[in-house]
């Protein structure tokens, strides 16, 4: 209870003496509320008096970054224009670059090939030209310079153009075997001519050889006027593509009579006999055409007679009619009253007479065909072991003159056949033609032995008519 009284005491004295000091407090704070306040309105005077030029520096600043901004954005896209740009630069660069590279390769590839377009006789006239072109357009380290330089070998090219397009004349040298000739050329296009200077030498440039072209010489008028024309400008003679090869081969290429030459004695064999035989096809074309056989109104006109029983007018006619077919059908006449196995016996040995003679010599004719190319195999195996003989004395070194007797070894062989095709043509032909002539023959002796049918049964004839009971068999005429 005593504890519970000093604390009560304690709390009221506490309470009296924190109203005293609260008292005081309350005074202190006052006094500071009024004295901040004091300072509250001096520092608003103050703000106020400063915060105007303050605002105004804030437009001013709003404003100029209003206009920094407004000038970043137009920086940013000039930035993108100029980097598109310069991408686009780039590009145009590349492609420029492209285009450079391209260009400088076909200029550089044309000079490089320019002496392999010309005539080889120019070659000694631009090598040096094209070669500087070439080492100055190298060494330039400038890219408008080193086209420059490139540009020159075309210059070059189309002034040589010019040169050469109505023919051109100019000093050089040419290989003849192995000497170095001075001379003139004249160039026309792909052709060119070369004579030499002192010397009676002409002839068609060929392949080069360092630089100077080899001279392919030729003799006759063709030297001469290639001469005339190196000299003169002026000349008529072949022209040659070739290089003088197609010349050259013309002039080598034997004529006909050298052929027949190469040939020897067994091509004039076989020449001799092909001329024999075609005389006789000739013969035989002119006397199977010739061979008479009369015309079945002449036949009818004596079968008329006969079987009116005129066997004199029958005779008459016959008689008049030429060769072996007139002897046949007055053999038939003759022997028409008799029996007709008489009568058939008859016609058939006439027949036989004229068989013979239309196919007469048509065997030899076919003797030739078969024999003629045989004879030209013979010819050609005798060259080639002519030939091989040569080479084994000569060795095998000249390629050319070892073709060349191989050429002249199936002269025969070319000889045999043109001789044995025509004369097989005309050996066909010709027994054709005799088949035809007899097959007309032998219906003229048909009809004689026809005509007997006609008779009447059981009439006399006037002269030594068989009696009735004779025979009359029909038979087939079949020549023997």
């Amino acid at each position: 209870m005593k504890v519970f009284t000093f604390i009560a005491i304690l709390s009221l004295s506490g309470f009296l003496w924190g109203e005293v000091s609260s008292g005081e407090a309350l005074t202190k704070a006052k006094s500071n509320l009024a004295t901040a306040q004091q300072e509250y309105l001096q520092m608003q005077q103050a703000i106020a008096k400063e915060q105007a030029p303050l605002v105004v520096e804030v437009q001013t600043l709003e404003v100029e970054l209003s206009k920094r901004q407004k000038s970043l954005r137009e920086k940013e896209a000039q930035e993108l224009q100029i980097a598109g740009k310069e991408k686009r630069l780039d590009n145009e660069l590349a492609s420029r670059r492209g285009e450079f590279d391209y260009t400088r390769n076909v200029l550089d590839g044309y000079a490089k090939g320019f002496l392999n377009r010309v005539q080889v006789a120019e070659i000694q006239n631009y090598q040096s030209l094209m070669e500087a072109a070439r080492e100055d357009a190298n060494n330039e380290e400038n890219l408008a310079q080193e086209m420059t330089a490139r540009l020159q070998a075309l210059m070059v090219g189309a002034r040589r153009l010019q040169k050469v397009a109505g023919g051109q004349r100019f000093e050089g040298r040419g290989l003849i075997g192995s000497d170095f000739v001075n001379g003139d050329f004249a160039v026309m296009g792909p052709v060119g001519y070369f004579s030499a200077k002192g010397a009676s030498k002409s002839g068609l440039t060929g392949i080069a050889s360092n630089g100077v072209p080899r001279i392919t010489l030729f003799e006759g008028e063709e030297a001469q006027a290639i001469k005339t024309l190196v000299e003169t400008g002026t000349a008529v003679l072949l022209i040659d593509s070739t290089s003088g090869k197609a010349l050259k081969a013309k002039t080598e290429t034997p004529s006909l009579q050298e052929r027949v030459g190469d040939g020897g004695v067994v091509g004039y064999a076989i020449l001799i006999l092909g001329a024999g035989a075609l005389l006789v096809a000739l013969f035989k074309f002119v006397e199977i055409s010739r061979f008479y056989i009369p015309d079945r109104r002449r036949v009818n006109d004596i079968l008329d007679s006969l079987l009116e029983r005129d066997a004199d007018t029958a005779l008459q006619k016959a008689g008049n009619i030429r060769g072996l077919s007139g002897k046949m059908i007055k053999a038939g006449v003759e022997h028409f009253y008799g029996k007709r196995r008489i009568l058939e016996d008859a016609l058939l040995e006439k027949l036989s007479a004229i068989q013979p003679r239309l196919e007469r010599c048509l065997p030899f004719l076919a003797l030739v065909a078969a024999a003629a190319p045989m004879m030209g195999l013979l010819g050609t195996v005798l060259g080639i072991m002519e030939t091989f003989d040569s080479m084994a004395v000569h060795g095998t070194g000249n390629a050319q003159n070892f073709s060349k007797g191989i050429g002249a070894a199936l002269v025969t062989t070319a000889e045999g056949l043109v001789v044995a095709i025509p004369i097989i043509i005309i050996h066909g032909m010709l027994k054709s033609l005799a088949r035809a002539r007899f097959d007309t023959a032998q219906g003229v002796a048909l009809a004689m032995l026809n005509g007997t049918t006609e008779l009447e049964e059981g009439s006399a004839p006037k002269k030594g008519e068989p009696s009735e009971d004779e025979d009359f068999d029909e038979k087939e005429l079949v020549p023997v």
